[in-house]
């Protein structure tokens, strides 16, 4: 992040020291040469604004995110001290509550199972979650600056990588439903499942993919101008690839 408001910076205070130069033109004639240049320096404060505004909003997003955690965080707290409170002042008919020595060892021991054992199961259950799709990594800040201009346009490293969350949600919801036990599934269950079953085909064999139709069901993912040249560009990073076939477009996520 730090190096991210650096590079801004600069690039900022050079489109600044841009903007002073043709300040100090004001008197010369209004010829052709003069006019192109003013509009090239107003083109380029456009886009620093432009820029910045992309910046407000991520920061914002990054904030809300922030007070989130930190709500969470209060209400942990809060069950934390109630659950201390709760422990230390047990009635005195409960059992166990004046026991000491054996007894007392045994249902300490018992306690401790209970949580080992609800521990694991905390950590199997995320585990069985992700090893349904393969996950997309992130674009580092190498790889964003290696894309050609003509590709990223005025896309952001943040606006990219925030996309990759949205495909994961999409694959998610998919592959929820393909893993799906048959006997357990509605109407409108049984209906999606068919449906991605008739999407795959030979070249998609072991693979994980989506759709069109699967960004608009599943994530807030806008196939827009902004949203194919994001698709693009990670096409060109390697990480996903296109496979056509029966008039549908398959985004194939290319393992890591």
């Amino acid at each position: 992040m730090a190096s991210d408001l650096e590079e801004l910076g600069q690039y900022f205070e050079q489109k600044c020291a841009n903007v002073s130069q043709i300040l100090e033109l004001r008197g010369i004639e209004d010829t052709e040469g003069a006019t192109k240049a003013l509009q090239a320096i107003n083109n380029e404060v456009g886009e620093v604004e432009e820029m910045m505004n992309d910046f407000k909003k991520y920061l914002m997003q990054q904030q809300k995110l922030l007070k989130n955690a930190e709500a969470l965080k209060d209400v942990f707290d809060g069950f934390q001290q109630r659950n201390e409170h709760i422990a230390a002042n047990l009635p005195q008919h409960l059992p166990g509550r004046q026991s000491s020595g054996p007894a007392r060892t045994v249902l300490k021991e018992r306690d401790q199972a209970v949580s080992a054992e609800s521990e694991k199961k905390a950590k199997v259950k995320p585990a069985a979650k992700t090893a349904n799709y393969h996950k997309i990594d992130y674009l580092t800040t190498e790889q964003f600056d290696s894309v050609p201009k003509y590709l990223k346009g005025r896309l952001t490293y943040a606006q990219v990588n925030s996309a990759v969350d949205q495909i994961h949600q999409v694959l998610a919801a998919k592959y929820k439903i393909l893993s799906t036990k048959r006997l357990g599934m509605g109407e409108h269950i049984m209906k999606k499942y068919r449906e991605f079953k008739e999407q795959e085909m030979a070249e998609t064999k072991g693979c994980y993919f989506f759709v069109d139709k699967d960004l608009k069901e599943f994530s807030s993912f806008k196939l827009d101008k902004v949203g194919q040249s994001i698709l693009n560009i990670l096409r060109h990073c390697g990480k996903l690839k296109e496979v056509r076939g029966g008039k549908i477009v398959r985004f194939v996520v290319v393992p890591a």
